[in-house]
């Protein structure tokens, strides 16, 4: 990756020092160059594919080239214009010309099978492969709970990046048809409340489906990824028929800003296996940390809850290893804490099902008739307590942060000499990066414990 870095940088450094121009115009030209890039870089992944625009870009660059050599010598620039009208016709054949547009393989070295790809939608920071339409399916379920055998539904399925994946279900339009979606741990908190919602990472409509199907009066649904919204509302409006509910509003902003500058109130906040991890498949860190997960963010999010609201944040857990867990109940007691709650633990529910644990935060204690709801859950559907009065804890590590009453405490409750469950902050935003640095050799060891994102 750094190759056209290096030669793009000896390129300029020999346009700088070696042509005898003024080197304030030729400067000038390298940055409106590339300022002018950037700003078309995101009309053009609308209109191309990205092999295309990549075939664009390159067409551009021998233009530059062509525009170089003639600066150099008249006899030298006739070799580079062939070039440049090749590779703009290579461009524009395999756009436009071909059955299939030239396009990606492969994805971080996994083939696709593009048979089973419908279509393929990049964007700035984003590559979505959306499936063909499959039919008779049995819901996809992220934590799912003991469910009727014959439940079936009709999908589509978008992955991101190759790494993360959101569904797309087809719908009739009517609530009731929505019952097969009460069987997932990630649907907890409509056991408890109703009302007005916001769901953080809307994706493919998961759980505003979940919202419709327990009457939700208003649901206000915060997507960063464009594509997922304009999927919602244009090229799949007719199979989901989220966008045209009255009281679905889809929102393209990053959650937490939004919530920033809103003034509104929620009986539910929900924001279920969102995370920004899977950007490091890439090989680097860009966009490891996660503003989401921090205290600063929390502290938001809790104050735009009703006095009685809960937020419901569901993550990965597995009893042996319960590392992002317990980083996420850590992240929960100090929100509280800082808060002024004397005792956490009545604020909090933790309920789990298959790999996902589903954790309810509420700015008041939960009352008897609530963990009624919880306890009738927890049989109907065979989900698992973890925090549930009335229900032992089956893990040490969170049996001990949930019990903390004070930061000191806290902060006891969480030391590990070889991973990190402090609460992150936006100091330090990097909730699923938790293997210290000092124990770096350890890494492999140390890998199944923190749940794979060591």
């Amino acid at each position: 990756m750094t190759i056209p870095f290096l030669q793009s940088g000896a390129v300029i450094t020999i346009a700088l020092t070696r042509l005898g121009g003024s080197i304030g115009r030729l400067y000038a030209a390298d940055l409106v160059g590339a300022a002018t890039g950037c700003a078309l870089l995101v009309p053009l992944l609308r209109v191309l594919d990205m092999m295309s625009a990549l075939l664009v870009a390159g067409t551009l660059a021998a233009a530059g080239g062509v525009a170089l050599a003639r600066f150099a010598g008249p006899s030298r620039w006739r070799w580079a214009a062939p070039a440049t009208v090749g590779l703009l016709a290579i461009t524009t054949l395999g756009h436009l010309s071909l059955d299939r547009p030239i396009e990606v393989a492969y994805t971080r070295g996994v083939p696709i099978d593009t048979d089973q790809v419908e279509s393929a939608v990049w964007n700035s920071h984003s590559y979505v492969l959306i499936s063909r339409p499959a039919t008779n399916l049995t819901p996809l379920y992220w934590g799912p709970g003991r469910y009727p055998s014959d439940l079936t539904v009709d999908m589509v399925f978008m992955n991101i990046d190759g790494e993360a994946g959101t569904p797309l279900t087809q719908w009739d339009g009517n609530p009731e048809s929505l019952h097969w979606v009460q069987y997932d741990v990630t649907a907890l908190p409509y056991q408890l409340r109703s009302g007005d919602v916001g769901i953080i990472g809307a994706g493919g409509g998961r759980d505003i489906l979940s919202a419709i199907w327990v009457g939700a009066t208003s649901v206000t649904a915060i997507e960063l990824n464009r594509i997922f919204i304009d999927v919602l509302r244009e090229s799949h409006r007719d199979y989901t028929r989220i966008a045209e509910r009255e009281e679905v509003r889809l929102v393209h902003d990053e959650a937490r800003s939004y919530l920033t500058r809103s003034d509104q109130r929620f009986d539910v906040l929900q924001m279920s296996l969102v995370d920004t991890w899977a950007a490091t498949g890439a090989g680097a860190y860009a966009l490891s940390e996660n503003a989401l997960y921090t205290l600063e963010a929390w502290r938001v999010f809790l104050a735009r809850l009703k006095p009685h609201g809960v937020l419901s944040t569901s993550r990965c857990f597995s009893p042996a290893n319960a590392s992002e867990t317990s980083r996420l109940l850590s992240l929960c007691v100090a929100t509280l804490l800082d808060a002024g709650v004397e005792n956490p633990q009545e604020n909090i529910l933790m309920v789990m099902s298959g790999k996902v644990a589903t954790l309810l935060m509420s700015p008041s204690p939960f009352s008897a008739d609530d963990l009624e709801r919880i306890d009738d859950a927890i049989q109907r559907y065979e989900f698992k307590p973890l925090i549930v009065p009335g229900h032992p804890i089956p893990d040490a590590r969170l049996e001990a942060i949930v019990s903390r009453r004070s930061d000191d405490e806290l902060s006891r409750a969480t030391f590990d000499k070889d991973l990190d469950f402090t609460a992150p902050t936006d100091e330090r935003p990097y909730f699923f990066n938790m293997l210290k640095l000092g124990r770096f050799h350890l890494k492999r060891e140390l890998w199944a414990r923190s749940g794979g994102r060591a």
